[in-house]
């Protein structure tokens, strides 16, 4: 696919866009899976992402803690 078409990594919108046309938003990051981040006062701080992808995140982001360093295999 030749640069100019390719997909962006993500998208960005203002928070005064967003809450023009939040519905549209949602359901393009819903059938699209392209996340869109929410600038707000210049600061991109929150993006919003399928909520498939959301929960393989947190999944594999608990499955990555650090154990905890007192808890041994025989106190399992």
């Amino acid at each position: 696919m030749p640069p100019d078409l390719e997909p962006p990594d993500e998208l960005e919108v203002g928070v005064t866009e967003l809450r023009d046309s939040l519905g549209f938003t949602v359901r393009h990051v819903a059938k699209s899976g392209v996340p869109v981040v929410v600038r707000r006062y210049r600061r991109a701080e929150v993006v919003l992402v399928p909520l498939p992808e959301w929960r393989r995140l947190k999944q594999l982001e608990a499955e990555l803690c650090d154990p905890d360093p007192f808890m041994f295999d025989d106190e399992l």
